[in-house]
């Protein structure tokens, strides 16, 4: 079995500060530590890393049990050769892993990022457990002979989706450019993927606020990165940068001047030089993509369009209307949701697992009072099959009330049945991860095995491997269409009064814990094993998710406020996934030297 290799710790130099202590440079993430039982981790002395940056590497590693292969990216706990001026350099530093162990956390399975299975640590380094890529990084793909700007119209919406979905969750990813989105494989058609959120941060609750903190790489850069005080709008400005390097080649703001290109130019330009959108060769790319470039590069953050905003550009709806009627005419099964079932499962799959759970709870609870509903319909049919019986019903009790699921799409909740019972090809009500990658590709969905299995991970929120009705309708109900019900706000409490058991009025660690995880009773804050550390660290996620005043419970009003949908995430910044000519496969080259690989050049954090 490998060992982690021992980092020696940095030294105290000249202007380091000598209170800082061992623990404060590596401390304890409250991860998991059996990597090396599990993975095999080859030794940097064996094998090159197939990426390197500033703070770590990423290998490839194989599983022991399966013999799969995976992405493992390492970041040191302590990267000085000497240790800060400053603690809040350290704290800093350490925040930024947690950042972006939080931001993939969050993202989920949304098939627009690079998935993380998993999170482990040692002494020395945080270790991320991910997709393995293999297609190479987003310009790899551009050659003169075959690429068009077809091509440049769908790479550009996978970024903005990316970018859209992050926002949606409160982040910035604030380092969008083509070496951080890999394509999942060789094939024609191979997904892109999003990787490296090294320098996303969570965007103020108050969007008005701005950031200060200048990073990202410099070409990248918007203007009011550059000044200091911006939001997510930079994100689409750095977009923007991308679309016009995808149709034309080059960046559109770069240094003239030096033959090694210069920060302070770059800058320079990015404030003050005009963009370009005559020269060669946008005399023959069309006025519908000069105008979408046009818009993702205006200087003024506030005239700038969102994410969403700019996914609804008819530069990417006119290709991307054509090719979902094009696919809908092919695919019969596809058309079911509209054509929205991968869309749907992925926008569920970024939601934390308390909500997750919640909504499955909720879509047994709405599923009771349908067949309660449909029982009525069935013996008041009965009844009014006889006038006379009819009558006196009507005398005795006067006439039907409406039902109580007013605002419900019963048609909906049949058609999401029918469907689960088209993928449950075994009839047992369960659905398996080889039926829901089979039955996704037999309805006209293009997802790998790697991917289904993504989608099943956050589905299953029971954790039994399998996917059973509740967890299917929770997963694509459109729940914005159920809080219109009347009915709804009395789901949302009878869901609350089923968790609150001993009918406090507020969810305590340990109910959330019976209801995620069960046997609360049995877990020991303690217990430091691997196993266990990942269960507390689940809960204390899941208290988060709600816990809006930080006290470490969840009242009846933050309860409800975990259900609302977010008005912003809609499904148009999720991949539709229809099936394509030239599908994909989920196979990889062990030759390949592009895995994952990135090495990080020119980044600015100050």
């Amino acid at each position: 079995m490998e060992k982690a290799s021992k980092a020696e710790y940095p030294s105290y130099g000249p202007n380091s500060d000598k209170s800082i202590t061992k623990a404060q440079l590596k401390p304890d993430f409250r991860l998991r530590r059996d990597l090396y039982e599990l993975y095999s981790v080859k030794d940097l002395d064996d094998e090159e890393p197939m990426g390197a940056g500033s703070y770590g590497i990423v290998r490839k590693v194989i599983q022991r049990s399966t013999g799969e292969a995976f992405a493992l990216k390492t970041l040191r706990k302590a990267p000085w050769t000497q240790v800060p001026s400053k603690v809040t350099a350290v704290e800093y530093y350490h925040s930024k892993l947690r950042n972006e162990l939080e931001c993939m956390r969050q993202l989920g399975a949304s098939l627009n990022v690079v998935y993380l299975y998993d999170a482990f640590e040692d002494d020395d380094a945080v270790h991320l457990l991910m997709d393995l890529c293999e297609g190479g990084e987003l310009l790899e793909r551009i050659s003169d002979d075959e690429y068009r700007e077809a091509d440049a119209a769908r790479l550009i919406r996978a970024v903005l989706r990316t970018a859209a979905q992050c926002h949606s969750r409160g982040i910035i990813f604030r380092d969008i450019k083509p070496d951080n989105f890999l394509f999942k494989n060789n094939d024609v058609n191979a997904p892109l993927k999003a990787t490296d959120f090294g320098l996303a941060g969570k965007l103020p609750k108050n969007r008005d606020e701005p950031l200060s903190r200048r990073c990202g790489t410099p070409s990248y850069m918007a203007p009011e990165v550059i000044n200091r005080k911006y939001g997510a709008e930079a994100d689409v400005w750095s977009c923007g940068v991308v679309a016009y390097q995808l149709l034309t080649g080059r960046l559109p703001f770069r240094d003239m001047v030096n033959q090694r290109p210069n920060a302070k130019e770059v800058f320079r330009a990015i404030l003050e030089d005009p963009l370009d959108l005559a020269d060669p060769p946008w005399d023959v790319i069309s006025e519908e993509a000069k105008d979408f470039v046009e818009h993702l590069l205006e200087r003024d953050p506030k005239k700038r369009p969102t994410a969403r905003a700019a996914l609804l550009h008819p530069w990417l709806q006119t290709n991307e209307a054509q090719w979902k009627s094009k696919q809908r005419r092919q695919v019969s099964g596809g058309i079911a949701l509209g054509g929205q079932v991968v869309a749907r499962l992925q926008r569920f799959s970024t939601q934390g697992l308390l909500k997750r759970s919640v909504l499955r709870l909720l879509a047994g609870e709405i599923g009771k009072d349908l067949s309660e509903v449909e029982r009525e319909r069935r013996e008041n049919s009965a009844i009014a099959s006889c006038i006379e019986t009819k009558r006196k019903i009507m005398v005795v009790n006067g006439p039907i009330k409406q039902s109580k699921l007013t605002g419900i799409d019963e048609k909906e909740f049949l058609e999401l049945k029918q469907l689960f019972d088209r993928l449950d090809t075994s009839g047992d009500n369960l659905v398996e991860l080889s039926e829901l990658e089979v039955g996704l590709n037999e309805i006209g969905y293009d997802v790998t095995g790697n991917e289904s299995e993504q989608l099943l991970a956050k589905l299953d929120t029971s954790g039994d491997g399998v996917v059973e009705l509740n967890e299917f309708l929770a997963a694509l109900v459109n729940w914005e269409s159920v809080e219109k019900s009347e009915s709804y706000p009395s789901w949302v409490k009878r869901a609350f009064d089923l968790l609150d058991e001993d009918n406090s009025g507020l969810l305590d660690a340990n109910e959330v814990a019976n209801f995620v995880v069960g046997n609360a009773e049995e877990i020991d804050i303690s217990d430091e094993s691997n196993e266990a550390v990942r269960r507390n660290a689940l809960i204390r996620s899941c208290i988060a998710e709600a816990d809006g005043d930080g006290d470490g419970q969840i009242d009846v009003e933050e309860f409800a406020s975990l259900l609302q949908m977010d008005p912003s995430d809609g499904l148009d910044q999720y991949d539709w996934r229809f099936s394509q000519d030239g599908s994909y496969d989920d196979s990889f080259d062990d030759g390949a030297d592009k895995s994952n690989t990135k090495v990080v050049e020119n980044i600015i954090e100050v």
